[in-house]
């Protein structure tokens, strides 16, 4: 079993800035989990239009940047928005390793910080933030909740992906997850604690892997349609080029989180 690390010992070593909200994060009832990288034509924007609409729910809530390495003007951005949203940004700054250890990351962290729920979205403004008060609002029924992209408007060659995708994660684990890797998704942290725990920390596709595990845990599972909106910047991280090698390492995500 891949054992999550010490927060605290990690980041020390490989990040340029982290600092515990201890005070915040023991009154919040949902963390929301946001991988960015180079996105400093997006991410202010993006931050701005997430905080105004769960203003608008009354939630307790912080939103926890996770700066994966970016090369661009980002972090001064992110420093901006500090200023501005004061209590409800945190920006966890760490050494680059890609999306899927850069979430896991924020997972790990909320788990440690026992914050009852986790919601995790994008930084590139595909993540429409009008569809968070109907996850929101069916949380107690469930612990994990998913948006299911049925409309797209990123380009055909992305819903072929995504295609692809599901059937991939099916013929290798078995369990049929209709949008495993969508970056969209409210958990209850209690439940996805133990689940989190069997994630490789180098794992590419951990919002497949998560979904997988949910789905054999046999945790109360509902999809919310959405629209995923096209990039507002930045580079996707899964570019076409690499198609091939993410297919391999996708099936070997698969079989390791299903054997931790």
């Amino acid at each position: 079993m891949f054992k999550s690390f010490d927060a605290i010992g990690f980041f020390i070593g490989k990040t340029d800035k982290f600092h515990l909200q201890d005070n915040l994060a023991s009154s919040l009832e949902l963390l929301v989990i946001m991988p960015v990288y180079n996105e400093q034509n997006a991410i202010g924007s993006v931050i701005d239009q997430w905080c105004a609409q769960i203003d608008t729910s009354g939630v307790n809530y912080a939103i926890m940047a996770i700066d994966d390495g970016s090369t661009d003007g980002t972090p001064a951005v992110l420093q901006s928005l500090q200023g501005k949203w004061g209590a409800k940004l945190e920006v966890v700054r760490k050494t680059n390793a890609g999306h899927g250890p850069a979430i896991l990351t924020g997972y790990q962290l909320a788990v440690e910080r026992r914050v009852p729920w986790i919601f995790q979205i994008d930084s590139d403004g595909q993540c429409d933030p009008r569809y968070f008060s109907r996850l929101w609002e069916q949380r107690d029924g469930y612990d994990f909740i998913t948006g299911r992209r049925t409309r797209r408007d990123d380009g055909f060659r992305r819903v072929l992906i995504s295609l692809v995708l599901r059937w991939v994660v099916y013929f290798i684990s078995g369990f049929y997850c209709l949008d495993a890797n969508v970056p969209y998704r409210l958990m209850r942290t209690e439940v996805i604690g133990p689940l989190v725990e069997k994630i490789p920390p180098d794992c590419f596709f951990t919002n497949v892997g998560l979904s997988v595990l949910a789905i054999r845990a046999g945790l109360r599972y509902k999809y919310i349609p959405i629209t995923f909106l096209a990039r507002q910047s930045g580079e996707s991280t899964v570019p076409y080029r690499k198609l091939g090698n993410n297919a391999l390492t996708l099936c070997r995500n698969i079989r390791e989180v299903l054997k931790a």
